[in-house]
């Protein structure tokens, strides 16, 4: 009798054991999905489908196309059609469950919170576009002016600091000095983000500019790419892409902000200013647009 006590007792107790260990294997099998931020800096960035975010540098936002056209630019993609046509193409529309701007937790996180995922995520990348815009305006366009650096200046490049870099100068200065501060004001409430790009609406149209003369500027980098002003100018800033990376960074801002403001309306239905965040959408979609329909018109006509 007494054995078979102790031999209950004991399966009782191993019972026990057996349901814990499973209560906590499935515990461990629980797999909560981190919140995921796109690099700030990322050095090797995925191919692109289209040739304006260059082969190496382009950022691809598992993106459907919906504006494109064709412009005349030599390049190795092209020339393995047998055209010398080059198509560049404006991110439009993207897939919910691309991995580059993912922040659900399994349902675990309000909204609101949610919205400062994407709104810390506007700023920090805001600023380090800045800091980046920065660095090409000290570390390669003031040196084209640098005595100690004209022995390594090629001739094509005297005097074309305009043609190479266009209106960045008025696309940093427009950031620096004021929409950084802009968003950074609207930490605490993303809502109110759609208002400060409409209220900004005529400043980004010093992106037209910049993307009209996007092609002038590829045509000269390709002619001295790899003279050794760029080179020491590389070296100096420590930047593992070259400049044409950097070059590409105003049209990829662009496409970023429309994402961003995609995912700021998914968790703002029902807030009161939703409809400023329709129309800073919008905005953007149209200049997106516009950059398009402008450099379209010089392709056809063959304008510089």
């Amino acid at each position: 009798a007494q054995i078979g006590a102790a031999h209950d007792k004991f399966a009782n107790v191993q019972g026990m054991v057996q349901n814990r260990q499973a209560c906590l294997r499935k515990l461990a099998d629980v797999q909560v999905r981190p919140v995921q931020l796109v690099a700030p800096r990322p050095e090797n960035p995925p191919r692109s489908k289209s040739p304006l975010f260059s082969p190496k540098h382009g950022v691809d936002f598992n993106s459907s196309l919906k504006f494109s056209f064709d412009l005349s630019l030599p390049g190795k993609r092209a020339s393995r059609k047998g055209s010398n046509s080059k198509k560049i193409e404006v991110m439009h529309d993207y897939q919910e469950n691309r991995s580059s701007l993912s922040y659900g937790l399994e349902g675990e996180e309000s909204p609101d919170l949610l919205k400062r995922h994407v709104m810390k995520e506007l700023i920090e990348t805001e600023r380090i576009y800045v800091e980046e815009l920065l660095s090409v305006l000290l570390g390669y366009r003031a040196e084209m002016d640098n005595p100690a650096l004209s022995g390594l200046l090629p001739p094509i490049l005297r005097n074309k600091k305009e043609i190479l870099f266009g209106n960045m100068p008025e696309i940093y200065n427009f950031h620096s000095r004021t929409f950084l501060q802009d968003l950074e004001g609207c930490l605490e409430t993303p809502e109110k983000v759609g208002a400060c790009f409409l209220e900004r609406k005529e400043n980004f149209q010093v992106y037209e500019r910049y993307c009209q003369n996007k092609p002038r500027s590829e045509s000269l980098w390709r002619q001295c790419s790899d003279c050794a002003f760029f080179q020491e100018c590389q070296k100096k800033l420590e930047h593992k892409l070259g400049l044409d990376s950097y070059l590409l960074k105003p049209v990829q801002r662009l496409t970023k902000y429309q994402l961003l403001l995609k995912e700021l309306l998914k968790y703002s239905v029902g807030c009161e200013r939703v409809s400023e965040l329709q129309g800073a959408l919008a905005a953007m979609l149209d200049l997106l647009k516009s950059v398009n329909d402008s450099m379209h018109q010089i392709a056809i006509t063959g304008y510089e």
